[in-house]
């Protein structure tokens, strides 16, 4: 590989390591707008509900929105994100830490930047809820399916 080669390569990390330090900037935007259900009224007897709703594209990593419905005022929900996949199988990302969740309103979490090639599956649990989803990632930018 020739030298000029191998500088645009290293220009090309070097920008890529810069884009990447803007990212927890990403986490400070709001959560995006829940789609609207009506929730059919429940006993007290009924467990919490919460409902994990996946999403990535222009935002670096994988973001998830969890929405606790029920009947204390809030919930302590430990919740965790694995992304899975890539071209060589590898785990590419792990995270997970515990939010209060007030009724009827949503927490945003994310599995921070990652960074592949090629589809991947990301399975997110809250409490005992867990949902699977697959994208594509493309070096840090993630494409999933809304």
């Amino acid at each position: 590989m020739g030298r000029k080669m191998q500088r645009k390569l290293l220009g090309l990390l070097v920008c890529a390591v810069l884009i990447a330090s803007a990212v927890p900037a990403v986490g400070a935007l709001p959560p995006r707008s829940m789609p609207t259900k009506s929730v059919p009224t429940r006993s007290t007897a009924d467990p919490p509900t919460i409902e994990i709703f996946l999403w990535g594209g222009a935002e670096f990593g994988v973001n998830a929105d969890i929405h606790y419905d029920g009947d204390d005022a809030f919930l302590s929900v430990n919740w965790s994100i694995q992304v899975k996949g890539s071209l060589f199988g590898f785990v590419l990302k792990n995270a997970s830490g515990v939010v209060e969740i007030h009724n009827h309103e949503s927490r945003w979490v994310s599995s921070g930047l990652f960074f592949g090639l090629g589809p991947f599956t990301v399975t997110a649990r809250a409490n005992t809820v867990e949902k699977t989803s697959k994208g594509f990632i493309l070096l840090f930018l993630v494409v999933m399916p809304q």
